[in-house]
């Protein structure tokens, strides 16, 4: 077998996945390998990797760390050695006796309350930031999603909203700048989709167009530009207005929201699924759907004794 370091196998390996990946992915390859797996692995040569040292490593960050990103850290470490098998004949690791934790799933939507106080405010500011909130509260869209819709997205006279591109900030390693402000197609192509619009979101957009001294189809639509509102600054306006109503959830959770009072008010899982950009309605079940107590008591409420019942 060919005498090689696994630190040129990881660099041949990300070189090859840089072409298959959204660049936002392999930013993210790349540097959970340059943070968390280069430091223990870097310094070996390829046939010095073994299954006792594969395993100790992740005994060692179960420890430390969440399960997602071990999740991550298992995959793109098996898929390395898997690559350094096929070219190099490095024999084969089991990843078999490592159990990891599964990813903890973001579980958090607004209660009743919340969501009315969250209403309230958005509906009686008729700007950028109220839109984009409400987008992602009554649309189930995705913070970059929102940011990246332009006018000629929104279609106001059949009440449609067409997502067909996404804003993201994202490391830089082509030059001296640390991060950059990129256009991308969807998260996956399932992700391209249209939207139908609730009639009071279709209202309040028409209300927001009417604000609006000059609307251009290219023009984002809550910039008012060509250039894109940042998702940060969106986020960043979202959690002033969520501490000054006593409201503690993240932006993504208006998506969670969404889902669950779409599934609430028996809205077909399979619309959602779409609706929401999954390739497959498992997803939007296991993911983003968790019904609130006072819902769950509603529908055991409706089951009934066969004896006590019985007519």
């Amino acid at each position: 077998m060919q005498t090689i370091s696994f630190e040129n196998v990881a660099d041949q390996w990300l070189t090859l996945k840089k072409m298959q990946v959204k660049p936002s992915t392999f930013v993210k390859y790349q540097t959970i390998w340059e943070v968390r797996l280069k430091p223990s692995f870097g310094q070996y040569q390829l046939v010095e990797i073994s299954e006792e040292a594969v395993m100790t490593f992740f005994l060692d960050q179960m420890e430390k760390t969440s399960g997602s990103l071990l999740q991550t850290m298992c995959y793109l470490l098996k898929a390395m050695l898997g690559y350094a098998r096929h070219k190099y004949g490095q024999p084969t690791i089991s990843f078999n006796y490592i159990k990891l934790p599964p990813a903890k799933m973001r579980t958090s939507t607004l209660s009743h309350d919340e969501e009315v106080r969250l209403d309230e405010y958005c509906f009686s500011h008729c700007n950028d930031t109220s839109i984009g909130i409400l987008l992602g509260l009554y649309g189930g869209l995705r913070i970059g999603e929102i940011c990246g819709l332009k006018w000629a997205d929104i279609d106001l006279e059949e009440g449609l909203i067409y997502v067909q591109r996404t804003i993201q900030r994202i490391s830089d390693t082509s030059s001296t700048k640390k991060t950059q402000v990129v256009i991308l197609d969807p998260k996956t192509p399932s992700s391209q989709r249209i939207v139908p619009l609730t009639d009071f979101m279709n209202q309040f957009l028409k209300k927001y167009q009417a604000s609006q001294t000059d609307v251009v189809a290219d023009h984002f639509l809550l910039s008012g530009s060509d250039v894109p509102l940042e998702p940060r600054t969106l986020q960043y306006r979202y959690h002033r207005i969520c501490k000054k109503l006593d409201i503690q959830l993240t932006f993504h959770g208006l998506r969670h929201s969404f889902a669950t009072r779409c599934i609430e008010q028996q809205i077909d899982p399979k619309s959602l699924s779409e609706m929401l950009g999954h390739a497959d309605v498992t997803t939007t079940l296991k993911r983003y759907v968790h019904s609130s107590l006072s819902f769950k008591k509603e529908q055991m409420a409706k089951i009934k004794s066969a004896v006590l019942f019985a007519e």
